[in-house]
């Protein structure tokens, strides 16, 4: 862009002509496109290392969830083995009914010896109460374990679901605000863009103006029989 003469003031009682001073320096112009570009990089980095920080937390929340699903499938084990160990006693339990039925089958026969029946009975009743007992324990045990499982899981989820959502829109939060920067700082360097062609078209104008006046000038001072 050509740069437009400074306007000279006259003189007062002789002497040189005073020349207006320049605007301020570099520093006192902080409209510069150099300037505008070097805050918008700088705006860039720090929404990176933000960025990079978001991404830290995202993965210590990965670690934690890791380690909480390891708990689960301890408690998920615990469960399977307690299910086993009240299958066995099931088994059990069947086999001594199937026992206890053979034995009735055997002592029918013997139905005249009732004290001896009702030995056996009493026995068979014990094993039955000891067995529902066992029965009602596991079952306690298996209920306990569910529960423990349920809430950790519960605890789990929530935790992590709050904590991303947070993080999430957080993030969303500060990329709208740096979009919304970023566009107001660009319609900025437009209209400047603008002013500035604005600026270097009637500088170019003002230029040619003064040109044509000093040629006309020269030419009206010159002797007419220059001019033939």
């Amino acid at each position: 862009i050509p740069k437009v003469a400074a306007p000279v003031t006259p003189p007062k009682g002789g002497g040189a002509p005073v020349v207006q001073p320049k605007a301020g320096g570099r520093g006192a112009r902080p409209d510069r496109k150099s300037q505008i570009r070097r805050e918008y990089s700088m705006s860039l980095e720090r929404q990176g290392l933000k960025l990079a920080e978001v991404s830290a937390e995202v993965g210590k929340l990965t670690v934690e969830n890791a380690h909480k699903q390891e708990a689960i499938d301890q408690l998920t084990m615990q469960k399977d083995l307690a299910e086993k160990a009240l299958q066995e006693w099931k088994d059990k339990y069947s086999m001594l009914e199937l026992h206890y039925k053979r034995l009735q089958d055997s002592i029918q026969p013997l139905s005249d010896q009732a004290q001896a029946q009702q030995s056996y009975k009493s026995l068979y009743e014990q094993v039955v109460v000891q067995n529902q007992q066992l029965h009602e324990a596991l079952n306690q045990s298996n209920l306990k374990h569910e529960q423990q499982l349920k809430q950790v899981m519960e605890d789990v989820s929530a935790k992590d679901e709050r904590r991303r959502t947070e993080i999430i829109r957080g993030h969303k939060q500060e990329i709208l605000a740096k979009q919304i920067e970023i566009t107001a700082l660009k319609e900025e360097l437009m209209q400047k863009d603008a002013v500035s062609e604005a600026a270097a078209k009637a500088g170019l104008a003002l230029h040619s103006s003064l040109v044509g006046a000093c040629q006309e000038s020269k030419a009206a001072s010159r002797p007419r029989g220059l001019l033939r």
